[in-house]
């Protein structure tokens, strides 16, 4: 009979231990996330506009394509699949005009294809 108390004892003990743990350590999280809040820095919003100067982000300035005759708006001002700063920097097509050859290819498709489009042949 003893026996029997003090084995019943010890459970009850080690399991009010074992309780006692858990709700300590449960309790030590939940005041550790409210300091990191409590701390945290406090950050301002600021609207940024990315690209206040180049609103069809094609890299060129919007004053820049008043000039050429391009649209501030699409990036693509003739819609033949070459932004207008490619047109204009790099290949040296028209970028108002989707087939600068006029042979009926759009720029960016003979250029997809490895043709010129500029002219004859090949890039």
């Amino acid at each position: 009979m003893k026996r029997i108390l003090i084995v019943g004892l010890v459970i009850l003990v080690t399991a009010g231990l074992l309780i006692a743990i858990l709700l300590f350590v449960a309790n030590r999280k939940t005041n550790n996330s409210e300091q990191n809040v409590e701390n945290a820095p406090v950050v301002e919003e600021e609207k940024v506009e990315p690209f206040p100067d180049d609103l069809d982000r094609d890299g060129i300035l919007d004053v820049e394509e008043e000039k050429l005759g391009t649209s501030n708006k699409e990036f693509d001002t003739d819609g033949d699949g070459l932004s207008d700063k490619i047109e204009i920097e790099v290949l040296g097509t028209d970028p108002t005009n989707p087939d600068t050859d006029g042979d009926g290819f759009a720029d960016g498709y003979e250029v997809l294809k490895g043709f010129n489009p500029k002219g004859e042949g090949n890039i």
